[in-house]
């Protein structure tokens, strides 16, 4: 049986929540794999933090140069959000040869160019299937199963949070705000709720997906968007009418213009 040492950088929410399914699913990892997954190696900004995950004290370290020094470490899970000190971690990392897994879309929506420029320099792979719809999953038969295919547009629903709340909203007598304040209760929608309800996280997605499936370069910034919360009440009693549900839909069309993207409130 193969032993895999893992790194992982950032140990809050996202963090804690994966090195425990890395702890508590390690039997079921080996019989599906053969392979045993040793959390080798966790940089974490403070050492002194009281932690829900019980880990040994010598994974954890506050020197991002003891993971990146590693030689039997191969694969790093970069937890960081953000675009700044997320950037240059990930490049530090491909810099030292190490496979990274990420979750993170603002950045790879922001800086994957040159992110995906530098693994392949350093012979590295950005493995992303978290960051873009991993519920379906998507990335992977984009990205694989139909390399075959040619692409022409792109429909989707890839924002959870506004689906939750719009649905909420269609199927019962709730208010936005209502529906809002559920969502965030649920877990579902962050205390400042902006980039998921002004379509901004749903444009960076569909940036990613643009770049694997058309090979494109947009500017997630650029694609014309517009979110939920420009929604009025008589918008969703019409549509009830119409026997429509409103739903926010990620859009990407090849046309006689060339690549179109949106991001908008549709009929569906």
């Amino acid at each position: 049986m193969d032993i895999q040492n893992i790194g992982l950088v950032g140990l809050g929410t996202v963090g804690t929540g994966v090195a425990s399914l890395v702890q508590d699913n390690s039997n079921r990892i080996v019989t599906s794999t053969g392979i045993e997954v040793n959390l080798s190696r966790i940089v974490v900004r403070n050492l002194d933090k009281s932690r829900e995950i019980e880990l040994p004290n010598s994974v954890l370290t506050a020197d991002l140069d003891d993971l990146l020094e590693d030689e039997s470490i191969d694969v790093v899970m970069q937890l960081v959000g953000g675009t700044g000190p997320a950037r240059e971690i990930m490049l530090a990392l491909l810099r030292s040869g190490k496979n990274v897994v990420t979750a993170n879309k603002a950045l790879l929506a922001e800086h994957g160019n040159e992110l995906f420029d530098t693994a392949r320099q350093f012979n590295c792979t950005i493995a992303f299937e978290a960051a873009v719809a991993a519920g379906i999953p998507i990335v992977n038969a984009i990205t694989q199963s139909l390399t075959a295919n040619n692409i022409t547009s792109l429909r989707g629903i890839l924002n959870g949070t506004t689906n939750y709340i719009v649905t909420q909203i269609s199927e019962g007598s709730v208010t936005y705000q209502q529906a809002l304040k559920n969502a965030q209760e649920l877990g579902y929608a962050e205390p400042d709720p902006t980039f998921d309800v002004d379509g901004s996280d749903a444009a960076q997605k569909l940036a990613i997906l643009a770049q694997l499936a058309f090979g494109a370069q947009p500017d997630w910034k650029a694609i014309p968007c517009r979110g939920i919360d420009s929604i009025n009440e008589i918008d969703f009693e019409y549509s009830r009418q119409l026997e429509y549900r409103i739903k926010l839909i990620s859009y990407a069309v090849v046309g006689k213009q060339g690549l179109q993207l949106s991001v908008s409130p549709m009929l569906v």
